[in-house]
């Protein structure tokens, strides 16, 4: 009367068992499909990218084929434990076109396409790039206006558009963007004020907005700015004073506000606290009055620009001869008194 039973155990036993095997290759086979779509995902973002880049001489896009898995291709970092494209990089490929909708590639950690021919706009979606630090669109003829999703690349840590035909103004929201250590944006035809939110971005190091067409003034803000270390704020609009709390900026190596409409009257009270200066233009500007001897302390300043500064002069214990001589080797300025 046991056997029966012992025998129906068993086949549950077995039941059992198959349950358990099945269910563990559905799963399997479940977490294989995931980065097979994930690939899929990629590659054809990829390939609609080439279909609206012209290759004009290199042939760097020949490879984006399908004789190779999309992670061989040129110009691709792939992340196999992800199985996602990280990184985007065709710098100076001579690559002309545009750019179309690419945020499917939500890995991306950089992508760079400097030192093209690229025009049209810089797509919106690419404020979906969460994980990217590194953004490089330099030296093309892109136009329109910067998307203001680019500041929800909250990871975001060197941006440079430098070098195109953007317009408008500088997104407010850039101040969001804790993390950024570089800012580039000079030589566009960007217009409207620096934003004072950028006095946010703890961590900055670089801010270039040169060769534009900003106006307003520089705002007092970008003194809170204590990593900051290059500041480029020539040629353009701007106007009004410097702010006083600038001239206590202790990380600044370079400060240039030449080629704009600043005015303000330099007294022997200013006191320039610039210990690692090494590059100061105020040129073409409307400031009077005299250089203070403050600035005999830069110990490292090499080039001081103050051509057609008007009616601003240096004393000799401002600059000393040796120093004139030895330590600063470029001077151009209207007068020494």
């Amino acid at each position: 009367m046991e056997m029966p039973s012992f025998s129906l155990r068993l086949q549950w036993w077995f039941f059992l068992v198959n349950l358990i095997i099945c269910i563990s290759s559905l799963r399997l086979e479940s977490l294989s499909s995931t980065p097979t779509f994930a690939n899929e995902t990629d590659k054809l973002a990829l390939l609609t990218i080439k279909h609206y880049l012209v290759d004009f001489l290199n042939g760097v896009l020949s490879s984006w084929n399908d004789s190779l898995h999309f992670c061989q291709w040129q110009g691709i970092t792939y992340s196999r434990r992800r199985q996602r494209v990280t990184t985007l990089r065709l710098k100076g490929q001579s690559l002309g076109g545009s750019l179309p909708p690419i945020g499917n590639l939500t890995f991306l950690r950089e992508l760079v396409l400097s030192n093209n021919h690229m025009h049209g706009t810089i797509p919106s979606d690419i404020g979906l790039f969460r994980r990217m630090w590194h953004l490089n669109l330099s030296t093309n003829s892109l136009q329109g206006e910067i998307p203001v999703e680019l500041a929800n690349c909250s990871n975001l840590r060197t941006m440079d558009l430098t070098r195109n035909n953007l317009t408008g103004q500088i997104p407010f929201h850039f101040g969001h963007m804790s993390k950024l250590l570089i800012l580039r944006l000079g030589r566009n035809s960007l217009t409207g004020v620096i934003p004072f939110t950028l006095g946010n971005l703890s961590s900055l190091q670089q801010l270039s907005v040169a060769f534009n067409h900003l106006e307003g003034g520089i705002p007092h803000d970008l003194s809170r700015l204590k990593c900051l270390k290059y500041l480029y704020l020539d040629v353009n609009n701007l106007s009004g004073t410097i702010p006083p709390s600038l001239y206590n900026w202790s990380s600044a190596i370079e400060f240039y506000v030449s080629g704009n409409n600043l005015s303000g009257n330099f007294t022997p009270n200013v006191r320039f606290n610039f210990p690692q200066l090494c590059k100061f233009g105020i040129a073409a500007n409307h400031f009077t009055g005299i250089i203070p001897d403050t600035l005999s302390n830069i110990s490292g300043l090499e080039h001081l620009d103050m051509f057609w500064s008007i009616e601003v002069a240096l004393t000799k214990e401002a600059v000393p001869m040796e120093g004139a001589q030895g330590r600063i080797t470029t001077i151009v300025m209207c007068s020494l008194t």
